[in-house]
């Protein structure tokens, strides 16, 4: 069964924090549970740490 996570996508924006990173402007989202599941995804699928550093995701940027 695949996940319902929603809440606040496409309505909420992306902004540099300042410290290298960003954060999601917004009252409330489930931008943390998406990122999590993402991250994961990608630590299961990787093969080392090389190929994790060459596919790991960005953090967002803009309208997310």
């Amino acid at each position: 069964m695949g996940q319902n996570i929603p809440m606040g996508l496409g309505r909420d924006q992306a902004v540099a924090s300042g410290e290298g990173g960003s954060v999601i402007e917004g009252l409330i989202g489930e931008h943390g549970q998406r990122w999590l599941y993402r991250a994961w995804t990608e630590w299961m699928a990787a093969r080392d740490w090389a190929e994790l550093e060459a596919n790991h995701t960005a953090p967002p940027t803009g309208v997310v």
